[in-house]
This record gives C-alpha cells, structure tokens and sequence, in this order.
C-alpha cells in the first residue's frame, strides 16, 4: 500500500471524526433532542456513552494510520521527496 493510499484513508477518518464531534456537541446542547432521538432509535445506552466509544474507535484508527504511514517506505529516485 502507498503512502497516498492511506493519507487518502486516514483523511476521510479523519473527516468522519469532526463530523461526529459535531453531532456530539449538537446533543450535548440540546439534551431533549438527543434523548428524543435515542428513543426513536432504540439506544439502550445513553447517547454520550456512544459517542465516547465511537470517539475512542476513530481515534484509535487513526492512531493506527498515523503509525502506518510513518512505517511505510517511501521511494527514492523518480519522485520528488520533499
């Protein structure tokens, strides 16, 4: 796999991240909502138990392709390294 292969992956992980941040601080600020929702969906643990877990999960997964991508080898010679 190549660098670009996975910066490509860990971008939209990383885009994926900041949009469930921001649906976490929509129901942290409306609190009725969030259960409302919850309700409709059936949740049977409470909505910020769900997103720290997911927070966690993305947050590892990304951890995780930072660390690839620093341990995959770059090639020398016709591309530019910059």
């Amino acid at each position: 796999m190549k660098v670009k292969d996975v910066l490509a992956i860990r971008e939209k992980k990383q885009k994926e991240f900041e949009n469930l941040q921001k649906l976490e601080k929509l129901f942290c600020n409306n609190k009725e909502l969030a259960e409302e929702i919850a309700d409709m969906a059936g949740c049977d643990i409470p909505l910020y138990m769900l997103f720290t877990e997911a927070r966690m999960a993305y947050f590892e997964d990304i951890s995780l392709l930072d660390e690839k991508i620093g341990n995959l080898e770059v090639p020398f010679g016709k591309e530019k390294v910059l």
